[in-house]
Formats: structure tokens, C-alpha cells, sequence
């Protein structure tokens, strides 16, 4: 297994190498966790909270296209509105 060093500046900031940045999928602006265990510390990716949720509400039905969308929108509007003038 590969090892790694990296200096940490005055502000406390570290540089993760590119080769973990790619085997654990973090990319810019994404969050990290410190787990500090009796063997060290870990380094673990932070899943988004869009991803943690994603596929918890199953489709009930097709998807509409973009254009079925704005129509069935402008027709819920229409019928609130009121009767054609």
C-alpha cells in the first residue's frame, strides 16, 4: 500500500493526495470526516444529504416530458383562475 505525506499549513489545512481523493470519490467542495480510532485517525467522504435521500420516494408513475409538465401546470393555473375570458 502506497504511503502518503503532506504537509499541514499555519491555518491547520491539509492537501489529501489526488490518487485518495480519486479511490475515496471527494472532489472539490465535497466534506470529509475525521474518525479517530485506537489504530489512528480515518479519513472517510461525507455523502451529500441529496444523496443519502436519493431513491428513498419511488416513482409512482412515468415521468412527464418537459413540454406535459408546462402543459398540465398552465391548466392548473387556468382552472384556478377562473373560466376563460
Amino acid at each position: 500500500m502506497p504511503i502518503y505525506e503532506s504537509r499541514v499549513t499555519q491555518k491547520g489545512q491539509v492537501t489529501v493526495p489526488a490518487e485518495i481523493r480519486q479511490q475515496l470519490g471527494i472532489r472539490p467542495r465535497d466534506f470529509v470526516r475525521f474518525e479517530a480510532t485506537p489504530e489512528g485517525v480515518r479519513l472517510l467522504p461525507v455523502r451529500s444529504r441529496v444523496d443519502r435521500h436519493f431513491g428513498a420516494v419511488k416513482s409512482v408513475g412515468k415521468s412527464l416530458t418537459w413540454g406535459e409538465e408546462r402543459t398540465a401546470f398552465e391548466e392548473g393555473v387556468a382552472s384556478q383562475v377562473g373560466p376563460d375570458r
